[in-house]
């Protein structure tokens, strides 16, 4: 049945908007951070969050993290930074209530680098959101023109308990996570992924066009313009059809994966980017929780 995984899948993970609701950043360590008001000062016209990201970041820069948190006019906060290739940026999240197996997870650190961007100096502009399970959004300004342009990021997640101690995973018990709302219109034009490991376990959703390809996750055809009889207005924030966009993975160990997109034929794009969310807000059913 549409909507469901094929084999029943143990939710030993919470981490979702209520076990972070009440979350705090602790820290952003980055390199380079964009200063707020220069960029919304320069980019009036640049409404979207995602627009307002693709842009050249140079001459907007900071190294006061102060000046970098930004609320965006929907009222969600977060800290804009420059992602430098091979250049890690850490996030580190407390006063959570996630759990693993029962044991809580009091803060969760995410590592993010940047591993391929279509900028000649290797950036990434990206807010990291307050809030740890609306996680990431990046950008980079591209010249419309540029037919194959492609960006990735490499993210690390580490839980730790109340005691400060690491949180792992065990092979009966694995993470399990979403991979969600990756927006595709069809690999020949572009498409966003998620790349996993060789160890991890992608449970394909019934009715989903996401599925892997090698170590690839993504979906194939369009699921946003409607060329294959689905749109974005379909499945993305559809209550119940948003498993269309989207599958459930699950690792034996410490959380790791890329994610990113691929500009294949570029219908036109002045700017490279992607949301991408982190959470266990499964897209599935058949999921047992703990």
């Amino acid at each position: 049945e549409n909507g469901y995984v094929a084999k029943p899948v143990n939710k030993t993970l919470i981490f979702d908007r209520e076990a972070t609701k009440n979350s705090k950043v602790v820290s952003v360590k980055a390199v380079e951070y964009i200063d707020a008001k220069k960029l919304t000062d320069k980019h009036k016209d640049k409404k979207l969050l995602i627009s307002m990201l693709s842009v050249d970041s140079s001459g907007l820069t900071t190294k006061d993290s102060k000046k970098a948190h930004f609320y965006y006019n929907n009222g969600a906060g977060g800290t804009l930074v420059v992602l430098h290739k091979n250049q890690p940026v850490t996030i580190t999240y407390g006063n959570l209530n996630a759990s693993y197996l029962g044991k809580k997870i009091a803060s969760a650190e995410f590592q993010y680098t940047v591993k391929a961007t279509p900028d000649s100096k290797g950036r990434l502009n990206a807010f990291l959101h307050d809030d740890p399970v609306a996680t990431i959004v990046y950008g980079i300004n591209i010249d419309p023109r540029t037919k194959k342009a492609g960006a990735e990021i490499e993210m690390l997640v580490r839980f730790f308990g109340e005691d400060g101690k690491e949180i792992l995973p065990t092979k009966e018990n694995p993470f399990v996570f979403s991979g969600a709302s990756l927006n595709s219109r069809g690999e020949n034009i572009t498409y966003e992924f998620v790349k996993v490991g060789n160890t991890d376990t992608v449970h394909e959703i019934n009715g989903s066009k996401v599925a892997r390809h090698g170590n690839k996750v993504y979906s194939k055809t369009d699921i946003d313009v409607g060329t294959n009889g689905i749109s974005i207005s379909d499945w993305e924030a559809v209550q119940g059809k948003e498993y269309i966009g989207a599958t459930v993975i699950s690792t034996p160990n410490r959380i790791k994966f890329t994610f990113g997109n691929e500009i294949v034929n570029n219908p036109g794009y002045d700017g490279n980017s992607m949301w991408f969310a982190f959470n266990t807000d499964l897209k599935a059913k058949s999921i047992t929780p703990y």
